[in-house]
C-alpha cells in the first residue's frame, strides 16, 4: 500500500478517535472504550456501531437517566452504553450527567438524527476504504520485485512467480514504478508488452537492464529503490 493510501486511511481512523474521546473526560466509561477498541482496525470498528442487539428509541433512551429507571445509558456514535458504575461522573447533578438518556451530540442531533458531519465522516471512510481497495489491487496488478544486496555483487532486483508475494503464471520484468501522481518509484514486476505510460502511471526501463530481463543488476545505492 503506499504511503498515501496509509495516511488517508489511517487519519480517517484517528479523526473519528479524536471526535470520540477528544473531549476531557475521565473515568471507567472511557477506559472500557480504549479496553474495547483500542486495538481494532477501522471497518470492524464501525460494523459494531451499526449492527447490534437491542435498538433503542430516541423516547427509550430518555427514560435511561437514573430517575424513570435507575440505569445510566449514554449513546455516542449511536451506540448505547451502560455508565451506571460511574455514577459519580453521569449521576444527577454530576458533570456529565447532561449526556445520559440522549442520542446528542456532533454526529447526531437532540433528536437522535444523524448531522450533517457524520454524513460527511460516513462519505470521507467510503473515500478511504476505496483508496485502499484500488491500491491493493494495484499492488497485485504489478507486484514488488525480490530484492539482493551484498558488497561483492551491488543489488539485484528480479521477478519470480512468487515475487511481491502474489502468486500467478507469468513472472514478469523489473520496472521503476511511478504511481499516478507520485513522484517516487518503486521495483514492480511488470507483464511484457505493458504501455510505458497508462492510467495506473508510469514504467521505466533500469538503466543498465536489457528490457526483456527478468533480473537486473543495479549500480545505484541500494537505499535507493
Amino acid at each position: 500500500m503506499s504511503k498515501l493510501a496509509y495516511i488517508t486511511y489511517f487519519a480517517l481512523t484517528g479523526a473519528v478517535a479524536v471526535v470520540l474521546f477528544g473531549h476531557k473526560m475521565s473515568g471507567p466509561f472511557f477506559e472500557d472504550i480504549l479496553n474495547e477498541y483500542g486495538q481494532i482496525s477501522l471497518v470492524p470498528w464501525l460494523k459494531s456501531y451499526f449492527i447490534d442487539e437491542k435498538v433503542f428509541t430516541r423516547e427509550e433512551l430518555k427514560l435511561y437517566n437514573g430517575i424513570e429507571k435507575k440505569e445510566l445509558y449514554l449513546a455516542i456514535l449511536g451506540k448505547v452504553y451502560d455508565v451506571s458504575k460511574a455514577r459519580n461522573y453521569y449521576g444527577r447533578g454530576e458533570s456529565y450527567y447532561g449526556f445520559v438518556g440522549k442520542l446528542a451530540g456532533r454526529f447526531y442531533d437532540e433528536y437522535g438524527k444523524p448531522t450533517l458531519y457524520l454524513y460527511k465522516i460516513h462519505r470521507r471512510i467510503r473515500e478511504a476504504i476505496h483508496v485502499r481497495d484500488n491500491q491493493v489491487k494495484l499492488d497485485r496488478k504489478y507486484p514488488g520485485c525480490n530484492l539482493e544486496w551484498n558488497k561483492e555483487t551491488g543489488r539485484t532486483v528480479w521477478c519470480s512467480l512468487k515475487s511481491g508475494g502474489v502468486s500467478r503464471d507469468w513472472v514478469g520484468v523489473p520496472r521503476k514504478f511511478y504511481e499516478t501522481g507520485s513522484k517516487n518509484y518503486r521495483c514492480a514486476c511488470v507483464p511484457l508488452g505493458v504501455p510505458e505510460d497508462n492510467v495506473d502511471g508510469r514504467f521505466e526501463i533500469y538503466e543498465d537492464c536489457a528490457p526483456y530481463s527478468e533480473k537486473c543488476i543495479l549500480n545505484i545505492d541500494e537505499h535507493d529503490l
